[in-house]
C-alpha cells in the first residue's frame, strides 16, 4: 500500500514540476518510503496519533492545512476528519492552500508560504 500510495501522490504533480518534487525528496525512493512512515508504523499508532493531536484538553495549537488541489480523497477525508472534531476548539484553525497540489513545497512554495503566514497567524504565532 505504502509504494501504491507514494506512486498515487506523485501522479498528481504536474509533468514539467515531477524533477522540483524529486529534488526536494531526494528522488523517488525516498518519497516512496516517506509516504509509509509519516504517520505512524501501523493503523493502531497512526489513529493514536491522530486522537492525540486532537486531544481537546491538552492546550496545543493545532491548524489543518491542505491543498485544495489535492486530488485524493484520502488526504481531503483526514483534514476533514480532524476539522469536525476541532471544530469550535480555541487554537484550531482550519487552513487550506488555495490552488497548489499535494507537493505544493516544490511546485508552488509561495502559495505554501501565504498560507502557512495566514494559518500560523490566526493561531497567534509568528514565522
Amino acid at each position: 500500500m505504502n509504494a501504491t500510495f507514494g506512486a498515487e501522490l506523485f501522479a498528481v504533480v504536474p509533468e514539467g514540476k515531477r524533477g522540483e518534487v524529486l529534488q526536494a525528496e531526494d528522488g523517488l525512493e525516498a518519497l516512496l518510503d516517506d509516504a509509509g512512515t509519516w504517520n505512524g508504523s501501523s493503523p493502531v499508532e497512526m489513529i493514536a496519533l491522530c486522537e492525540r493531536a486532537i486531544d481537546k484538553g491538552s492546550g496545543v495549537k493545532l491548524a489543518t492545512l491542505y491543498c485544495e488541489g489535492t486530488t485524493m480523497d484520502v488526504l481531503v477525508n483526514g483534514a476533514r476528519w480532524i476539522n469536525e472534531r476541532r471544530a469550535g476548539t480555541p487554537g484550531f484553525v482550519a487552513g487550506v492552500v488555495k490552488g497548489g497540489d499535494h507537493f505544493v513545497m516544490a511546485t508552488d512554495p509561495e502559495a505554501l508560504v501565504r498560507a502557512l503566514k495566514e494559518t500560523t497567524g490566526e493561531l497567534g504565532v509568528e514565522l
